[in-house]
């Protein structure tokens, strides 16, 4: 009896924190009632950060960038010119956890490590490194979803920054296109005059960076969700006599994923000349529901329905973006609208006109219904 009793309230709580957004994933089985639906799951998004750390050699000046990253918040972590060693990475292990991937080249010179919080389990199904050092690559299943991680930490030497970019197109184009790519990092280079203060010093290597985010259909998140800031940058040098500041640090997006992202950011990050980027994304796989409706053409002749509509449509565009995803935003909509006009309501299988997804895909069927 005490068993079931505690059983019990267990599965209430879970029940209870699941259907009210406040859990990210269930931690057991939760046993709904008889005649009950199963809660809906809203899974919280994944914020993810990059930060070149100038070195993590340095106990004090490690444990103290570890701690601002853990404060933060941050699910996926990619730090670049880390300068790590195996006596390093043992340190690293005790003082974030055991979610850590390193590449290292010497412990004067690049070095990138991926993090991920405790937080954050996904399953890792491949690590590699294409560049040691300055490229380190996993796929991840999280949330249903293959998210391919890439870190990067572009050399500043033209021959070697050429060298690698060719490397890296390659290890890119191995993927397979539907999956879902993020790639951050200290690319060392910038892409529009407003990214910087000064003169770009390698256009050669600009060049085929612009290719890579071309051919592969990336995008710049943060550029995207702020394309009228020129005061924001990356790198500030504290030097006195050199006032050069850019924005080397990104983190693209596969274009098709664009709308995962809610939000993006930089800030500054304690003791570095660096600043952290973040991107707030939404990665996981979803289960849309119909992807069409059918809608009665004669409600187009209803005046009120077409003035509820339009008043309608301009309220709900612009909480688009506090939705994990267009999907979602989309099914929300769709549930709402019967709602506008009782007397006629667009129904599954009423009427003439399909409507897609988002309204990027429509065609007509045969036949005029009432």
């Amino acid at each position: 009896m005490a068993y079931q009793r505690v059983r019990s309230f267990h599965d209430a709580l879970l029940t209870y924190g699941v259907g009210h957004y406040l859990m990210r994933s269930p931690m057991g089985t939760v046993r709904v009632p008889a005649g009950e639906d199963p809660p809906t799951l809203l899974m919280a998004p994944i914020i993810f950060a990059t930060l070149n750390t100038q070195g993590c050699k340095m106990g004090l000046h490690r444990c103290q960038m570890l701690s601002f990253l853990r404060e933060g918040g941050y699910f996926v972590v990619f730090l670049q010119e880390t300068h790590t060693d195996p006596v390093t990475e043992d340190s690293c292990w005790l003082e974030w956890g055991d979610r850590v991937y390193f590449s290292y080249l010497t412990v004067r010179t690049a070095g990138v490590t991926t993090l991920f919080s405790p937080d954050l389990l996904p399953e890792v199904l491949g690590v590699g490194q294409p560049v040691p050092g300055c490229l380190l690559y996993l796929q991840v299943h999280m949330e249903g979803l293959v998210v391919n991680l890439i870190n990067v930490h572009v050399p500043t030497s033209d021959p070697e920054r050429l060298h690698f970019y060719q490397q890296a197109s390659a290890c890119l184009g191995s993927l397979e296109p539907p999956e879902c790519l993020v790639l951050g990092g200290d690319f060392n280079a910038t892409l529009e005059e407003r990214d910087r203060s000064g003169t770009e010093q390698s256009p050669a290597a600009v060049d085929f960076l612009r290719k890579i985010v071309e051919h592969h259909s990336l995008l710049d998140v943060w550029r995207d969700h702020h394309p009228d800031d020129i005061s924001t940058f990356t790198f500030v040098p504290v030097e006195v006599h050199w006032s050069c500041r850019s924005r080397y640090d990104h983190i693209y997006l596969s274009c098709v994923h664009l709308s995962r992202a809610h939000s993006s950011s930089i800030r500054q990050a304690p003791f570095l000349d660096h600043y952290l980027a973040t991107v707030t994304a939404s990665l996981y796989a979803e289960m849309p529901g119909l992807a069409y409706w059918h809608f009665n053409n004669s409600l187009l002749e209803d005046v009120g329905f077409v003035v509820s509509f339009q008043e309608f449509w301009l309220a709900w565009w612009r909480p688009r973006g506090t939705f994990p995803s267009a999907w979602r935003w989309w099914d929300v909509r769709k549930a709402l609208l019967p709602q506008l006009h009782p007397g006629h309501q667009p129904m599954e299988g009423c009427g003439n006109r399909a409507v897609g997804v988002g309204g990027l895909r429509t065609g007509e069927a045969s036949g005029r219904q009432p």
